[in-house]
């Protein structure tokens, strides 16, 4: 009896997560509901308890994955909850230093140090060209 209770109840679920949500948190609730472990040799791990982004474990499926309560982002995300694109986007194509070396890369994107601008910090300040010439 309590399986058929179950059952109804997740129906009832389904059909208003159908009704009220996106596809892709749907996704993520249903993989959510379905496949919530515990484990390790104390049972200290789970695939449930990692952090969020836009409502998504781990920014959902696409992002990361969470074992033991850490987010795993793919290679191409990072940041706490796979938000972030990775520090690929910081490198031009012309150069081996991040930001090229005028900055930090934080979530994907160059912070310039002051004075420097540009997507990957590349502009120059007048008054440091004046200075050095």
């Amino acid at each position: 009896m309590q399986y058929a209770l179950h059952i109804k109840t997740w129906s009832t679920f389904l059909y208003i997560c159908v009704k009220f949500l996106s596809t892709e948190i749907q996704l993520s609730i249903i993989l959510t509901l379905f496949y919530q472990q515990y484990y390790g040799t104390f049972c200290e791990c789970d695939n449930f308890t990692c952090r969020r982004h836009g409502g998504l474990l781990c920014s959902g499926p696409d992002h990361g994955i969470c074992e033991c309560g850490t987010c795993m982002c793919r290679w191409e995300w990072s940041g706490l909850a796979c938000e972030c694109p990775d520090k690929q986007n910081c490198y031009p194509n012309d150069s081996a230093e991040e930001c090229m070396g005028r900055g930090s890369c934080v979530c994907g994107v160059c912070k310039c140090r002051e004075n420097y601008s540009g997507k990957y910090c590349e502009e120059c300040p007048v008054s440091a060209l004046a200075v050095n010439s």
